[in-house]
């Protein structure tokens, strides 16, 4: 789902634009990558937060994720953004 690692950087408020921002200027500005990876990543962001958003409530939602910092705080962001659905997770 995320295409990111969490293990590095902020993660303040990555439920919201001014969040995800200060994510990006802080990884632009400590991680060495092409400008256009960046747009990329900060464009992808922002449609992860809109899937999640319209993900049906009729439908279970499965999550599979291991120990590392990386995943763990994924999975924890995901469930952040999940958690007004009247849904079933499965882990």
């Amino acid at each position: 789902m995320f295409a990111d690692n969490f293990s590095i950087g902020p993660i303040w408020n990555l439920h919201e634009e001014p969040g995800l921002s200060n994510r990006n200027y802080w990884l632009k500005n400590h991680l060495l990558f092409e400008e256009d990876e960046w747009e990329q990543q900060a464009k992808y962001m922002r449609e992860v937060h809109s899937k999640l958003n319209t993900i049906s409530e009729k439908i279970p939602i499965y999550i599979w994720t291991c120990d590392n910092a990386h995943e763990q705080i994924g999975l924890r962001m995901a469930l952040f953004l999940l958690k007004e659905k009247k849904t079933q997770f499965i882990a």
